[in-house]
């Protein structure tokens, strides 16, 4: 059923624009904003007691991955940064194990889309110093789902200990919306594309003292990597449903 159903029509202030062709036509059927209109920016710039946005550009202003960070300084930022497509799956490949401060070696990604060395450590320092990142890219094999894997060598001080690593990954991934883990499904495209939900699946190999944790995560271009995320962060900065306006289905929403 339509969601504006469901919203206090009292709260209808918001008002909200983007240069993005899907941004726009998602913010125009928000259900809590009462005036959309066109910008020159990739991103959202809106309006209730001050202007905010969400801005793909690099600068100042809050960063990381929203499944990873505490919300309390997005709620207050005038600015939230989106992080690129690459950026995005690496830091829920690799940003949990940073966390641990177990990683004993630069990781290795493997990814069908762009990569900045210098622009994924900085990404990634959000969640922990990060020496450097072994990159290697790929052709994409989809129009707009997009893969990585990410190999990382961890110390193991529970010799074997395969359960500290997946409550890694579990503890900021398993109550959120946007960021599943999927270890049953025939690993494919259909799982994420046009969905705004990324995926991932965690393999862990353990060793004499250390482990090798090996993380594949695909998600869509349009979703998770795109549009779906910055009004996912636009609804945590203004204190809505994190779920309001972003359909299941991101291209039959019209």
């Amino acid at each position: 059923e339509d969601q504006h159903c469901f919203y206090d029509e009292a709260r209808l202030m918001l008002n909200a624009g983007s240069g993005d062709p899907l941004l726009s036509r998602l913010l125009s059927r928000h259900p809590a904003v009462s005036a959309s209109w066109q910008t020159q920016e990739a991103g959202i710039t809106f309006l209730r007691s001050r202007e905010r946005r969400v801005s793909p550009a690099p600068g100042p202003g809050w960063t990381g991955l929203i499944e990873l960070a505490d919300n309390n300084p997005l709620v207050c930022a005038d600015v939230a940064r989106l992080p690129s497509a690459a950026e995005t799956l690496a830091l829920i490949a690799i940003g949990p194990l940073l966390k641990t401060g177990l990683i004993l070696e630069p990781p290795t990604l493997v990814a069908d889309l762009p990569l900045n060395e210098a622009n994924l450590v900085a990404a990634l320092a959000t969640e922990g110093p990060l020496e450097g990142v072994t990159c290697y890219e790929v052709a994409p094999t989809h129009p707009t789902v997009r893969h990585a894997r990410a190999t990382i060598a961890v110390a193991d001080p529970d010799q074997g200990g395969k359960l500290l690593f997946e409550s890694a990954y579990e503890e900021p991934y398993n109550r959120v919306l946007y960021v599943r883990r999927d270890e049953s499904s025939a690993w494919e495209d259909r799982l994420v594309a046009n969905r705004p939900w990324a995926v991932y699946r965690l393999t862990v190999t353990p060793g004499d003292g250390a482990a090798l944790v090996s993380v594949a995560v695909m998600a869509d271009l349009n979703g998770k990597l795109g549009a779906a995320q910055a009004l996912h962060l636009m609804n945590v900065m203004d204190g809505l449903e994190e779920s309001l306006g972003i359909p299941e289905d991101l291209l039959g929403f019209v």
